[in-house]
């Protein structure tokens, strides 16, 4: 007796469809399973021999042969589960002579028969369909995520009972609250941000940088003495990021349906992630036995904070380079070789020298200029290079009087009209209408673009830095909703510029 069932496994975000042949033949009662399972995929056979039992159906005493095709393809996860017991039971007279070559089944199978949810649901789902599978059996607690792929059709189940039932009568029950993804939407609730921008009282400067920097995307590294209020602005970023598009929540959730394999359901909002300094190169950037996703790959669309820089291993740091050039992150382990995307938005903190007092108003630093120099070392100058924006912080003057900052809601509301007016701007309508200048095709006023030339004529700034300027001066304008990039937008793009800023520390 033979059946042979789709179904599909992981390879990195990717899914790839595999099929599952099964052969029972007479001989000694044995189980095998063969074309490179995993540990998990081997412990599976207890959980089928179980699930089928309890659901008052005969284990087949004879041996049993389930092949994974493609043989050469290492298998990973508990979602085979499902397969194993559908292709088991067609070679019985429970399902004997059905045809199973237009279905997919995932999910994982509990002792008592339950189909268990799944992680990464949506990689799998699309690894059937790229299989030309379109019809697809899975678990209904999984049943919203698959509501995000088109053209496919869900028939959720919950327990192994019914599914058998209804595979014996033909008579498979489809998802009926099937939605095209368009209209799925996820609403910004402000209780979920338990701070708030309203609390940070003076920063003027590094408030309107967190701004800039979270409309433009722009790297931010924010530099002052111990307690001045570096990340406390940091750890607010959450509350004013703008809202996930439909694809990004897609591209995150398949990150962390194969990073941690516990999420299950659609990611909501932009991730933030903060990791501790002792973290290693593996954890920041990806790898290990199973190639699995790093911090910068969970931050994908979102913000990384790194929270004093200079306590971060340095190869640590340095492998932030090509990630934050490319967006992206090529990892190679034990002849696999997977990328995992990595667009993320850097916002860092660190001390400006040893003691933490240098270029403050208090004038308590005693730090020779070396010593300053050393300490800025730790960030390497390739690495700073890929920093757009830097901002000096000093310590807040409690004898004047201090304003309450902006809301988070005033902020984010500034950031997503910029949003609606960038997109606008970027119209073939709207770019007719603009002064266009060899500097990145941005719209620049000729007063603009003079000041540019001048400051590149005097050494003050490489081309790459030109281009930076060029980014934030345009970040500003969309700001203000202006077209054109004017000269007050350039005089205070300069003023965050790295380049500039860094030339305080000898560097």
């Amino acid at each position: 007796m033979y059946s042979k069932i789709n179904t599909a496994v992981s390879w990195g975000i990717e899914g790839l469809g595999i099929k599952i042949e099964t052969h029972i033949l007479r001989g000694m009662p044995n189980h095998i399973l063969v074309g490179l399972p995993s540990t998990v995929i081997k412990e599976s056979k207890e959980r089928v021999r179980s699930a089928i039992k309890s659901i008052g159906v005969k284990f087949s005493d004879d041996r049993i042969v389930q092949n994974l095709y493609p043989a050469d393809l290492k298998k990973e996860g508990s979602h085979l589960d499902l397969p194993l017991a559908i292709g088991i039971l067609a070679c019985t007279e429970v399902l004997n002579g059905k045809s199973f070559d237009k279905l997919g089944f995932i999910g994982e199978l509990a002792l008592n028969g339950d189909i268990q949810p799944i992680s990464n649901v949506l990689s799998l789902i699309e690894g059937l369909v790229s299989a030309g599978i379109s019809h697809i059996v899975m678990p209904y607690d999984n049943r919203v995520e698959s509501r995000f792929i088109n053209n496919v059709t869900i028939y959720p189940y919950s327990t192994l009972q019914e599914l058998v039932a209804d595979l014996a009568s033909e008579s498979l029950k489809k998802e009926v609250e099937q939605e095209k993804y368009d209209f799925i939407e996820f609403k910004r609730n402000e209780s979920e941000f338990e701070n708030d921008y309203n609390e940070v009282y003076g920063q003027g400067h590094a408030l309107r940088a967190m701004e800039i920097a979270m409309l433009g995307r722009h790297n931010l590294l924010l530099i002052g003495p111990p307690g001045c209020g570096k990340s406390m602005i940091a750890e607010r970023i959450p509350s004013i990021m703008p809202p996930l598009s439909i694809n990004e929540r897609i591209e995150l959730t398949k990150i962390y349906g194969v990073a941690d394999g516990e999420t299950k359901g659609m990611i909501k909002y932009r991730p933030f992630r903060s990791p501790h300094h002792s973290i290693s190169k593996i954890g920041l950037v990806g790898g290990g036995m199973k190639v699995l996703p790093g911090e910068i790959s969970k931050a994908h669309n979102g913000v990384l904070f790194l929270d004093e820089i200079g306590e971060f291993k340095k190869d640590a740091i340095e492998s932030l380079r090509e990630p934050l050039s490319s967006g992206k992150v090529q990892l190679s382990r034990g002849g696999r070789s997977l990328e995992y995307p990595s667009q993320f938005m850097l916002v860092a903190t660190m001390n400006p020298c040893p003691c933490g007092h240098f270029l403050s108003k208090s004038g308590l630093c005693n730090c020779k200029v070396q010593s300053i120099k050393n300490y800025m070392g730790k960030l390497s100058w390739p690495i700073l290079d890929r920093i757009d924006m830097t901002v000096l912080m000093d310590a807040v003057d409690l004898s004047s009087e201090l304003s309450e900052g902006k809301s988070s809601q005033f902020i984010f509301q500034r950031v997503e009209a910029a949003g609606d007016f960038k997109r606008e701007r970027t119209s073939e309508k709207m770019r007719n209408q603009g002064q266009q200048c060899e500097l990145g095709g941005e719209f620049l006023n000729q007063t603009s673009i003079e000041i540019i030339k001048r400051y590149e004529q005097k050494g003050k700034l490489s081309m790459r830095s030109v281009v930076k300027l060029v980014k934030i001066a345009r970040s500003i304008a969309d700001l203000e909703q202006s077209l054109i990039i004017e000269k007050k937008h350039i005089f205070e793009a300069y003023t965050f510029l790295s380049a500039q800023v860094m030339k305080k520390f000898f560097i």
